[in-house]
């Protein structure tokens, strides 16, 4: 709810891509989850921009004025997105600290050490066309 998704479809990625959530995968791909436009409206609000209801959110979350948070970011992707969405996350209270690291670096440090404190980015997403089963293997554990 804090992060206007049509507007960084117009800005940002220049009306090049649909400004609608998904699920696991694109909604060019048929048949692996429901469209945008087949949600029910109260889930589709639920993904709606609406700062006030971000801020009520993280209110009942125990974050009345919010927060600090920090994000591990891989230099080899989308940094402008990361940028971009940031001032989203400052107007509602989420007051996020960047941190680049090489690809090596973060591989290291993120995926295989597992060693971040908060949020890591390695994609911008928006747009981006996901493979079900490479997505699906994003969820299994390192024992699976």
């Amino acid at each position: 709810m804090a992060i206007d998704l049509p507007n960084i479809a117009r800005t940002y990625y220049m009306g090049t891509v649909e400004p609608y959530p998904s699920a696991l995968t694109s909604m060019y791909l048929k048949g692996w989850g429901f469209p945008y436009q087949e949600w029910p409206q109260d889930l589709k609000d639920e993904y709606a921009y609406n700062p006030r209801a971000a801020k009520e959110l993280l209110a009942a979350a125990g974050y009345p004025d919010g927060f600090k948070t920090n994000v591990e970011a891989d230099a080899s992707w989308d940094l402008n997105l990361l940028k971009a969405v940031k001032p989203y996350f400052t107007q509602v209270g989420i007051h996020m600290e960047i941190h680049i690291m090489n690809p090596a670096a973060y591989n290291d440090f993120v995926r295989l050490g597992r060693k971040h404190d908060q949020l890591a980015f390695s994609a911008g997403s928006l747009g981006r066309t996901h493979v079900p089963f490479m997505e699906l293997h994003r969820f299994q554990t390192a024992t699976q």
